[in-house]
């Protein structure tokens, strides 16, 4: 008995663990590797675009996902804004971890289901700015 409760409260703090949002390093590092930290940015011949060069689809789903309607035009411009797309983008599709949602930004919904080489490269990039901006 006893070690079954311990097996439980290990499993519950595991969850909460692996549910904690992503660190202010992950949102930065993703924006150094998306734009060079440039807000303003576009890219893809126009299709991405702001700090974190989100394209139209992405935010659509995103937004649906987080119950709002924010004009793409408008907002893809603000960190902020993007950053909560950024969130909601990559819960929709069951990322978690900071590798799984910068795999899931760069390949898109099928990020769990292709092949663990798609997104590697980009993951390779994110993480070395990840440990680039550490103190």
């Amino acid at each position: 008995m006893k070690r079954r409760w311990w097996f439980i409260v290990l499993l519950v703090l595991g969850a909460a663990a692996s549910a904690a949002p992503p660190s202010r390093a992950l949102f930065d590092a993703i924006r150094q590797v998306e734009s060079g930290g440039n807000d303003r940015a576009t890219g893809d011949g126009g299709r991405s675009k702001g700090p974190m060069q989100c394209q139209r689809v992405a935010w659509a789903e995103a937004c649906r996902h987080g119950r709002v309607q924010w004009d793409y035009e408008q907002y893809v411009w603000s960190r902020r804004h993007s950053e909560q797309v950024f969130l909601w983008y990559t819960s929709a599709y069951g990322a978690v971890t900071a590798e799984e949602r910068a795999r899931c930004w760069n390949v898109g919904p099928r990020w769990a289901t292709r092949a663990r080489r798609a997104g590697g490269l980009y993951w390779a990039k994110v993480r070395a700015e990840i440990e680039r901006q550490a103190p």
